[in-house]
């Protein structure tokens, strides 16, 4: 197991179920008091403000009928009760807990006014935080609740009071949620009264979009046309009395966000020109007052896709990311075929178990524009994994297509297996895909080597000792690293270590690793061990270890001719395969197009509340070898962790070289620590408690890089008080094992960017074994990340923010017995536009905290967690467009087998591969003898 090590006395602090902003050293929040105003002195009570019941300004108060009253509330802290925003004390406050801030965005609180009262104002001054929104809502018995009106704030109110007027009411209980980010809210003082408003003069509230049959359309909706389809738009208006409004005296206009996919026409008739996603916005000015509303329009080009495919049975489950599951008896599933070119079809089904065809070949002639049903007869006779191979020649295009369905006896599956990956009577994994095919993926080829390979043991070449007194090492420990890294490669790929003798060793600046087969190596990572010390107050990495980016051979792509590619294929149709050959270093780039972007709502994060980036396409390149080309047909070493699909920008593969991404390269066995500044400090507030912790930001950064590097390894560092990651396996790293390390009391502020101990960024890798503290996000992996990625057997303790897909749809990641949170989930507004943080993740067998989500077009799976389901950050009061759970299985109650990673390992080489990726002594004995060949 991993080595653990006690927290420092300053770190009196535990893990936050979400985002904490420190204090800020203002008046309000460090416990002064705003300067008084009318609102706050109606507030402490109007006896207490004046003799006679005015302000200072001489204008008579409205009295406070909250002052004294009970109140109810989300929740509050010891030292912060919900009461005190009655007792007429400025100074006192009300803060809820972070928990309940975290849960959903918003917090409430209500009094009882005693009696019946007329209303029509409730003000509430802010001690600390940032508000979104405030609903007063009304009740006659505390129980049901109308709303009275709701405010948008979007600001910081920190000292400041906010005062919402509606149409009075009467009623006995008052009710204020507020809505807000995910930071520390405190309220000094509520109050409630009848100040007799009077509403301002009608004018221009909003507008609404319609169509020709006068459906109104949502921010959100989106109108599908084919390349040539026009659509009619009408606006419509709401005045602020609630009338609807004459727009006949209005000037309108209307735009397209992008007049090449979809024109609209001074009339608001939108014509769709070419595939891709349009923002239509209709704007009103009436009286001087503009207002706008949009709908959104989705235009498919019909000689892009070629044809549509479906599948028609009455029981067959068609959702991406669900097990697609018959019955013996059953009938065969029909194909549905709605061709846009003129062609032939043909289909069969096959069983994947036995790999013999189950029906004869059914043939179909298509025509552009006529649907044609292909139905197959007979009656499903046998258990088994079932495609249907559908082969279409539509002009002078050859595509594919196929379909999944399983029979099985889910009877005999064993209660302590996952009905969609479980272990046959022989021992091996079965995998129950969706109807397209999709699967958990095939993880093991994760870590150095491929997976499965013994981390090696490297010769020294040079050994270096301490220096007494306090000069800096680097110059002299880069000038060892390059000495080896000029000695010729060994048969294994190596030139050897250089080994730092146990003693400090004092770092200014940053070593770098240029060249294949060198390694860096201690001699222990405890305080007794080798100690990388970090001094100065730069910030920098300590160790970069990495080549040069590959090099796309751009003549050779050749365009994928499957209609959908299912995440976990390592089988991919191309239109042209003769410049590939077994061997070939590849990449398959997935494209996403607008129309994706739109169909997974990343191009409508919402974004009011912060400045948000909406997405726009990308691909997803996956880095593969090539194992065996039949035809067209091209078999890779390593799973898709992405579904490719040519409604959504299909994909092509491509040839690539790397002469300068280096390989064969480590660092181990010794401990890390930065010098930083212990008199820079910040606070956090959880549970009521202030709590201080080290927060200087000028020193170390974070200790090993690996940049376009393969087939390299980290293992037993220690590192202490880094600001971002231990080990990050970055862009263009493949093959890297990072194990047996453990990152400890990191210092920095708790903000973005920051505490990221065991960090991918690459592909391929394997964290294992490893243990984090005082982390926010302790295994993260960043956005668009191709995987597969691996983190196994590792625990992380004091987390400040969950482990983690971080942002931006990073792909095929494995928690494997994982210890601590884990969120999976769509992140919205998050750092600017996160959105669906990662897709097609597996968690297994993990302890702690989880949310996983079903991401649009993908799926998670969430299997044998052992502890709190926690829900999403969406959907919430700002976005509540549904957000579907995850596939969830055996929920507080571990599967077999312990490990995906072990087992896939196993089934794929054998036993002793699996034993290769245990844990073993480092370097000692002959060679930390230093041989120079």
């Amino acid at each position: 197991m991993w080595l653990r090590t006690k927290l420092l006395g300053s770190w009196l602090v535990i893990a936050l179920l979400a985002s904490l902003l420190p204090v800020s050293n203002d008046s309000a929040s460090a416990g002064g008091v705003a300067p008084l105003n009318s609102e706050l002195e109606r507030m402490v009570g109007a006896a207490s403000n004046t003799a006679n019941g005015q302000s200072a300004s001489g204008d008579p108060l409205p009295v406070n009928l909250a002052l004294g009253q009970p109140v109810s509330k989300s929740s509050d802290i010891a030292i912060a009760r919900a009461e005190m925003t009655v007792d007429g004390e400025p100074e006192t406050y009300w803060q809820p807990h972070s928990t309940d801030r975290a849960d959903d965005g918003m917090v409430w609180l209500s009094v009882d006014l005693g009696s019946a009262h007329l209303v029509d104002e409730v003000a509430y001054q802010v001690r600390t935080g940032n508000v979104f929104s405030s609903k007063a809502l009304y009740s006659s018995d505390g129980m049901n609740w109308q709303d009275a009106v709701t405010k948008t704030v979007n600001a910081n109110l920190s000292g400041k009071t906010e005062t919402i007027h509606f149409a009075a009411v009467s009623t006995r209980y008052i009710k204020l949620e507020i809505y807000l980010p995910n930071s520390l809210f405190q309220m000094n003082e509520l109050s409630v009264a009848y100040t007799n408003w009077t509403p301002p003069p009608s004018v221009l509230s909003s507008v609404y979009i319609t169509n020709a049959a006068g459906g109104k359309a949502g921010f959100y909706d989106t109108v599908t046309l084919s390349k040539g389809d026009a659509h009619p738009l009408r606006l419509g208006g709401v005045m602020t009395s609630g009338e609807p409004a004459d727009l006949g005296a209005a000037v309108t206009e209307w735009v397209s966000s992008a007049p090449l996919v979809a024109a609209v026409q001074p009339s608001g008739n939108v014509t769709a020109l070419r595939e891709g996603v349009a923002k239509i916005t209709g704007r009103a000015t009436l009286n001087q007052v503009s207002k706008e509303a949009s709908v959104w329009f989705d235009v498919y080009d019909p000689g892009i896709l070629l044809v549509e495919t479906s599948l028609e049975h009455p029981t067959l489950r068609q959702d991406i990311g669900y097990p697609a599951l018959l019955q013996i008896g059953g009938l065969y599933p029909s194909i549905r075929m709605l061709p846009h070119k003129a062609g032939q079809a043909e289909a069969s089904i096959v069983n994947l178990d036995t790999g013999a065809a189950v029906t004869q070949l059914l043939t179909a002639s298509l025509q552009p524009g006529m649907e044609q049903m292909l139905t197959f007869p007979g009656t499903i006779s046998s258990n088994g994994q079932y495609k249907i191979v559908i082969e279409l020649q539509l002009g002078d295009k050859t595509v594919y297509d196929a379909f999944y369905f399983t029979v099985h006896d889910t009877a005999a599956i064993g209660t302590n297996q996952s009905q969609i990956a479980y272990q046959r009577q022989d021992g091996t994994m079965a995998y129950v895909p969706d109807y397209k095919g999709n699967r958990i993926i095939d993880f093991s080829g994760a870590g150095y080597m491929g997976g499965g390979v013994k981390l090696p043991d490297v010769q020294a070449r040079i050994a270096l000792e301490p220096q007494t007194g306090s000069g800096d090492d680097t110059a002299r420990i880069q000038a060892a690293i390059d000495e080896v890294s000029a000695m010729p490669l060994n048969a294994e790929g190596f030139r050897g270590a250089v080994l730092l003798k146990k003693g400090t060793y004092r770092l200014g600046g940053t070593l770098t690793i240029r060249s294949s087969g060198v390694v860096l190596r201690g001699e222990g990572q405890d305080e007794n061990g080798t100690i990388l010390y970090a001094t100065g107050a730069s910030r920098r990495n300590m160790l970069e270890i990495g080549g040069t980016a590959l090099q796309l051979l751009t003549g050779t792509a050749s365009a994928v001719s499957d209609l959908y590619v299912p995440s976990g294929a390592k089988v991919i149709r191309v239109e042209n395969a003769s410049a590939f050959q077994p061997g070939d270093s590849v990449k398959i780039q997935r494209s996403g197009n607008s129309r994706w972007i739109h169909e997974i709502d990343m191009d409508t994060i919402y974004d009011e509340l912060v400045e948000t980036t909406q997405w726009t396409p990308f691909s997803i390149d996956f880095d593969r070898i090539v194992t065996q080309v039949n035809g067209n047909e091209i078999t890779l070493d390593a799973p898709i962790a992405n579904s490719i699909e040519r409604k959504w920008g299909g994909g092509q593969i491509v040839k690539y070289a790397d002469p300068g991404r280096i390989e064969q390269v480590g660092v181990e066995n010794m401990r890390v620590d930065t010098e930083f500044n212990r008199n820079v400090t910040s606070t956090i507030t959880y549970e009521g408690q202030t709590l201080t912790y080290y927060a200087d930001e000028n020193h170390a950064v974070s200790f090993a890089i690996f940049n376009h590097v393969k087939n390299a390894w980290m293992r037993e560092i220690t590192g202490f008080h880094l600001e971002h990651a231990l080990a990050h396996a970055n862009r263009g790293s493949k093959w890297i094992t990072v194990q047996d390390s453990q990152s400890l009391d990191m210092v920095s502020l708790l903000v973005g960017a920051r505490r990221y101990p065991f960090k991918m960024t690459g592909e391929l890798a394997l964290m294992q074994r490893n243990y984090s503290e005082t982390a926010r996000h302790a295994f993260v992996v960043d956005n668009r990340v191709p995987g597969p990625n691996v983190f196994l057997d590792s625990e992380s303790q004091i987390d400040f923010l969950p482990s983690e897909p971080h942002h931006r749809w990073s792909v095929g990641g494995l928690y494997d017995n994982v210890n601590g949170k884990i969120h999976i989930r769509d992140r919205g507004w998050n750092g600017g536009g996160h959105g669906w943080s990662g897709a097609n993740y597996v968690t297994w067998n993990t302890v702690g905290e989880l949310s996983s989500q079903q991401p649009p077009t993908a799926q998670n799976y969430a299997i044998g967690h052992v502890g709190q389901k926690v829900g999403g950050f969406l959907p919430n009061f700002y976005d509540q467009r549904p957000r579907e759970d995850a596939y969830w299985d055996h929920l507080n109650s571990h599967v077999t087998p312990r490990s995906l990673y072990h087992q896939q390992l196993e089934e794929r080489l054998d036993m002793q591969a699996v034993q290769n990726t245990f844990r073993s002594p480092v370097g000692g004995g002959s060679l930390d003898v230093p041989v120079v060949p």
